[in-house]
C-alpha cells in the first residue's frame, strides 16, 4: 500500500478549508490544516508536505515571506504551493509566483483546486 501524500492547508476560513480538506481527503490525501504561517512553517520543519494550499493574507506574515521560508527548507523544495485568493491585482500576484508559488486559484471555486489534485494524484502515484 502506497503513503498517503502530505497536504497542509493554511486558511483562517474554517469553511473554505474544511471543503477543500474534504476534496483533498476523498482523492487520496492526509491533510492537515492550520490558520498562521508561523504554525504551518513549523509543521513544514518537521512533515514533507507534497503540496500546500495558503490564502493570500495571511495573519502573520506575507504570503511571500511563508513561500520564501517554505522553499529554503531542503526538504520542501520542490513542494506545490497553491495561492489561493480574491486578489486581482497583477503586480501582487507576480510577487506571489516570484516567491515560489506554483499556482493560483480563485477562492470563488474548489473544484479547478481539486482538478489540480486530481492530476497531482495521477501524474505523482499511478
Amino acid at each position: 500500500m502506497t503513503q498517503p501524500i502530505k497536504f497542509l492547508i493554511l486558511e483562517d476560513s474554517k469553511v473554505f478549508s474544511e471543503l477543500v480538506s474534504s476534496k483533498a481527503e476523498k482523492l487520496g490525501f492526509s491533510v492537515t490544516t492550520c490558520t498562521k504561517g508561523e504554525e504551518a512553517l513549523n509543521l513544514a520543519e518537521q512533515q514533507k508536505f507534497a503540496v500546500i494550499c495558503v490564502h493570500y493574507y495571511l495573519p502573520d506574515m506575507t504570503v511571500e515571506e511563508f513561500c520564501l521560508d517554505i522553499r529554503a527548507l531542503p526538504h520542501l523544495e520542490n513542494v506545490h504551493i497553491l495561492l489561493i485568493t480574491s486578489e486581482q491585482k497583477p503586480e501582487l500576484l507576480r510577487k506571489a509566483l516570484e516567491a515560489g508559488v506554483t499556482e493560483i486559484f480563485s477562492k470563488n471555486s474548489v473544484e479547478p483546486i481539486e482538478r489540480y489534485l486530481s492530476h497531482y494524484i495521477e501524474d505523482n502515484v499511478y
